[in-house]
């Protein structure tokens, strides 16, 4: 069971035995829409308690709690249910998810240059850029919500990160349990073509891969890296969307002419025979933050091409521990690193070679690294009672009885539509007919 929050609700999608092609989808009405920044809701902890009766809920996964109270966990542990947390940015350190304040375009909470925080700017920039009004007290807010993540973490049977770069940074804020914080690297998409490099040309065809039009991205730094290299035989292929903000606009407008190529969106199921067929030789990335893991990163080294990347967060991380790329701390370094390669082949191929021997880690092995903490999970959480087709009633037509072992996975990274009523109600083509509608007691 997948919990989303929503502006009309709590959306949940109900996949039994991994058949994703015939999940079930539900959506629980609330008082009001959930807000980006929430200490606690008592409708949304009932509406929690709801679910974990009606579904039979036994462990829970945490994934992001934006848009979630962020003491529902406190939830979960009065019901005496085992819970794990993931974190995939740093939530968990404070309300910027990024730890970069975008208007001043510098890191706040994850300086190393020796930089002075400032959490009451930073808030008062992320609160202006949500359109919320900000905290009264805006370093108070900050404290009280880290303390409250510092809670979760000591509470939680596990606490998970996608990279030792994310774990260490978050160690810089909270005494981590060395045992219970654990990383598991994500899997991914298995490559269905990767680039063949049995032709050497005199040009370069270098990419820009992602959601390169926003600034966490690194879009304010691409366009002066365009224009310094531009005595370079390199082509610019940009594979992302580039309507946001006029960016397409800002880089035709540094007249590279054919040398910049703007393929737009891409599904990923495809970007690797896209790559291939544009024959990239690079692809360069440099966020302004430390990453946490970097999809974007798995689709470039997936298609067999070595990368450029920023010496921060996870990127380095794993670019380092294979040997498929360079890491800059700057755009100049970028630019010194694009004129070797085009002067110099051997030690491009050197890296392509080694970006061709890479092999990502697949989904199917990230499961089966889950699957253990799950089952102990699910072993110690309490035995849900049974439950009939009459308590669930206005969620589908049952045959007899249901007794189910449910991880609720909990996060903000499913949208779906839903149905009117009090209750629950199954939405889409795969959901079985709704019948008497009613309030689960």
């Amino acid at each position: 069971m997948v919990a989303v929050p929503e502006a009309d609700g709590l959306h949940l999608t109900e996949i039994l035995d991994g058949r994703l092609d015939e999940a079930l989808r539900y959506r629980l009405p609330l008082a009001e829409p959930p807000s980006r920044f929430l200490w606690e809701r008592p409708d949304v902890e009932e509406a929690i308690r709801t679910i974990v009766r009606l579904f039979g809920v036994r462990a829970v996964h945490l994934h992001q709690l934006c848009n979630w109270p962020i003491r529902i966990w406190r939830t979960f542990a009065a019901l005496r249910i085992p819970f794990a947390a993931t974190f995939q940015d740093f939530y968990c350190v404070c309300p910027n998810v990024n730890l970069y304040d975008i208007e001043d375009d510098r890191l706040c909470c994850a300086a190393e240059d020796g930089a002075r925080p400032d959490p009451a700017t930073c808030m008062r920039h992320l609160f202006a850029h949500f359109g919320l009004r900000e905290p009264d007290e805006p370093l108070e807010f900050v404290t009280r919500h880290r303390a409250e993540f510092g809670d979760l973490l000591r509470a939680a049977d596990r606490v998970i990160f996608p990279s030792f770069a994310t774990r260490d940074l978050v160690g810089r804020f909270h005494d981590l349990d060395r045992v219970r914080s654990v990383v598991m690297p994500h899997g991914y998409l298995e490559p269905s073509h990767r680039v063949d490099r049995r032709d050497r040309r005199r040009t370069l065809n270098v990419a820009l891969l992602g959601q390169v039009a926003y600034a966490i991205k690194g879009a304010r730094s691409y366009p002066p890296l365009l224009e310094r290299t531009r005595h370079l035989p390199i082509v610019w292929h940009v594979f992302g969307g580039t309507d946001a903000f006029g960016y397409g606009d800002t880089l035709r407008q540094l007249g590279l002419g054919s040398r910049l190529v703007l393929h737009g969106w891409y599904r990923r199921e495809d970007i690797f025979e896209q790559l291939a067929a544009a024959a990239i030789d690079l692809v360069v990335f440099l966020p302004p933050w430390p990453e946490t893991f970097s999809y974007a990163l798995s689709e470039a080294l997936g298609a067999g091409i070595p990368v450029i990347v920023s010496d921060q967060g996870a990127l380095p991380e794993r670019v380092r521990a294979d040997g498929v790329g360079v890491v800059v701390r700057s755009v100049d370094e970028a630019v010194a690193a694009l004129e070797r390669f085009a002067n110099d082949r051997a030690a491009l191929e050197a890296l392509q070679a080694a970006a061709a021997r890479f092999r990502h880690r697949t989904v199917r092995e990230m499961a089966d690294e889950y699957r253990p903490m799950y089952e102990e999970m699910l072993a110690r959480g309490p035995v849900p009672a049974s439950v009939s087709a009459l308590l669930r009633g206005g969620l589908m037509t049952l045959p007899k009885t249901l007794v189910v072992a449910t991880v609720l996975a909990v996060g903000t990274f499913l949208a779906g539509t839903g149905g009117a009523g009090d209750a629950p109600r199954p939405t889409g083509k795969d959901a079985p007919a709704v019948k008497a509608p009613a309030t689960p007691a």
